[in-house]
């Protein structure tokens, strides 16, 4: 999905934004990041494009 991008970590920073990738074998994207231990506060921060189709109803968060 080309109008969504995510960050996950210590600071709100666009920069490090990943897009989802499809998951094999399934019809879902997912995404896998590693954050600093040391963060006292992760945000976990969805970017969408001007215009965008997605809602947060699009979204489950699931722990691998």
């Amino acid at each position: 999905i080309k109008s969504v991008s995510i960050t996950a970590g210590c600071q709100m920073d666009q920069s490090g934004a990943v897009p989802p990738k499809p998951i094999d074998g399934s019809n879902r994207l997912g995404v896998t990041f590693s954050v600093d231990p040391g963060c006292r506060l992760i945000m976990l921060t969805f970017w969408l494009a001007p215009q965008s189709e997605v809602t947060v109803a699009d979204v489950k968060l699931t722990k691998n």
